[in-house]
């Protein structure tokens, strides 16, 4: 193909200086020098117009439900459906959370239960959220059992997703300093429709 280009190039130079009567050739002959690269440049620019056009359409008439499908099964697969319970709890920001079961299900009442590794730290607002589709935000209202142990019964909607991962967040409020410090906390939660 690089051969091709050099003699067209070549050709378009040869054709220019005949033109200009640099050499014996007759015009006619010229002329057709340029046209056959011409000829070759329209091809190549139809050849390539036809390969992205042909690109274009096949990816344009694949199934978008097959391909998204797909995608969803390999997020799904690499995604884990088993929550954190009290022998090895979730931890974040000195908090650590556990549910009442490994495997929890949406329209079924679960008890989380959270810790906290400060007397002087509680629990002032915590709430849920989808975190694949938006399903609203679920306010969570713990209550202290004993000093640094907060539990709450939660239930959430079902959906689509055959395991759906929650966001908790849960707004902590530090007493140790005379001006109150806020921070937020986050787990995630699995529900599965199994």
């Amino acid at each position: 193909m690089f051969n091709e280009y050099a003699n067209c190039a070549i050709s378009k130079q040869t054709a220019k200086l005949d033109a200009k009567s640099w050499s014996k050739r007759p015009v006619p002959l010229t002329l057709d020098f340029f046209l056959q690269c011409h000829t070759l440049c329209i091809m190549q620019k139809t050849c390539t117009l036809t390969g992205v056009f042909l690109v274009t359409f096949l990816t344009a008439c694949s199934d978008p439900a097959t391909i998204i499908h797909e995608s969803s099964e390999k997020s799904e697969s690499s995604q884990t459906s088993f929550n954190c319970i009290a022998s090895a709890p979730c931890k974040s920001g000195g908090a650590a959370l556990w549910s009442s079961a490994k495997k929890l299900h949406p329209e079924t009442p679960f008890e989380l239960s959270l810790a906290l590794n400060s007397s002087d730290i509680e629990v002032q607002s915590a709430w849920l959220e989808g975190t694949q589709m938006y399903m609203g935000t679920i306010p969570v209202f713990f209550t202290q059992q004993q000093t640094g142990l907060w539990s709450a019964e939660v239930m959430v909607g079902a959906c689509s997703e055959p395991v759906m991962e929650w966001r908790l967040t849960v707004k902590l409020a530090d007493l140790t300093s005379e001006a109150e410090y806020v921070r937020n906390v986050t787990f995630s939660l699995y529900t599965t429709q199994e």
